[in-house]
């Protein structure tokens, strides 16, 4: 985390890094003409297709009160990105006709990466974690919740 050891700013929880985690298309999301819309991140703003697909990771403070997740919103809640993380290279692949409108989006298929060419596979896909070990990991990203209103 970026916060420095004695300091006074809150930690962030984010390496501020960009990384393509080879998330799926959304299908609800379409460009002008119909076709599926596909954010090129990093590499679109670069015009560097080297970095196509890439975007920031965000913080996590308030992360529950952000839903959905992720750069095109295909994920809906914390849950799923978690699971997300532990089984990405796990569960088989989606009807790639459906991608994350298949029924089984997230409980028994992942759809095919948005943008597989620049996907980093060295932290992401197959954590190895139960299903009880995910819900702690959402039940204490939830406690980076605070409760500030603005005035």
């Amino acid at each position: 985390h970026p916060a420095k050891e004695g300091g006074d700013r809150p930690v962030l929880f984010t390496d501020s890094k960009f990384h393509n985690i080879g998330l799926p298309n959304n299908r609800i999301i379409f460009d002008l003409v119909g076709a599926p819309f596909v954010d090129l991140g990093l590499g679109g703003a670069l015009n560097d297709p080297r970095e196509d697909g890439r975007f920031k990771t965000e913080h996590l403070r308030n992360i529950d009160l952000t839903p959905p997740y992720m750069h095109n919103g295909v994920l809906t809640d914390l849950w799923q990105v978690v699971h997300f993380y532990n089984t990405r290279d796990v569960l088989p692949h989606c009807d790639p006709a459906l991608g994350n409108l298949d029924p089984g989006f997230a409980t028994e298929c992942w759809p095919e990466p948005e943008i597989p060419e620049t996907m980093d596979s060295s932290f992401v896909g197959d954590l190895g974690l139960t299903f009880d070990e995910e819900m702690a990991i959402v039940e204490f990203m939830k406690t980076f919740t605070d409760d500030f209103t603005c005035p």
